[in-house]
């Protein structure tokens, strides 16, 4: 079950109001994320990882709180997802929506297979099979383990023009958005 360590609680409690957090349905799973170092293959896709950590940036400002452990700690998948979420919402913004990053952000996890572990489902599992489920899933998409056409990564596409696993995390997300949400 979910655990704030005590250095990240208003941190961590921020993050899970950008995205809409349930606690009592989701929180295992978030705070696994947020445990997890975001890794990446192509050197293009370093700029993931700063959009995450751009998130420190915004919640210092927002709070003025100092952590200092908070800045030596990578990057993690959550804040990654996050920034992400926010690329897209960027991509689709108009002027009569308001912030949907925590719709892209729950679309990425759904696209993932992880909407099954809602908290209820990991405390019925044995607990080194759930962390394992779940980064296993995570390192797929991290490693570019996924198929060509995305399947397994945040960016499935069904008429993908070339193999995703090749392609930086921002093309992906170009493509995933036209071919999802860009309508002639």
């Amino acid at each position: 079950m979910w655990e704030a360590h005590e250095e990240y609680d208003d941190y961590f409690l921020w993050l899970c109001d950008i995205i809409g957090l349930d606690f009592d349905r989701y929180s295992s799973l978030i705070y696994m994320l947020q445990e997890m170092d975001f890794l990446w293959v192509l050197d293009r896709d370093s700029g993931r990882s700063s959009d995450g950590l751009a998130l420190r940036e915004e919640f210092y400002r927002e709070t003025f709180d100092d952590w200092i452990m908070l800045w030596e700690k990578p990057c993690t998948v959550l804040e990654a997802l996050i920034g992400l979420a926010r690329r897209m919402d960027e991509m689709l913004i108009d002027e009569n929506t308001s912030d949907r990053t925590r719709v892209w952000f729950w679309e990425f996890i759904g696209n993932l297979g992880l909407k099954k572990y809602t908290n209820q489902y990991i405390e019925t599992l044995f607990v080194e099979e759930r962390g394992f489920d779940i980064q296993s899933i995570v390192m797929i998409w991290m490693n570019r383990d996924f198929d060509v056409d995305g399947s397994g990564s945040i960016f499935p596409l069904k008429y993908p023009n070339k193999d995703q696993r090749e392609e930086t995390l921002i093309y992906q997300l170009n493509s995933y958005v036209l071919e999802n949400y860009i309508f002639d």
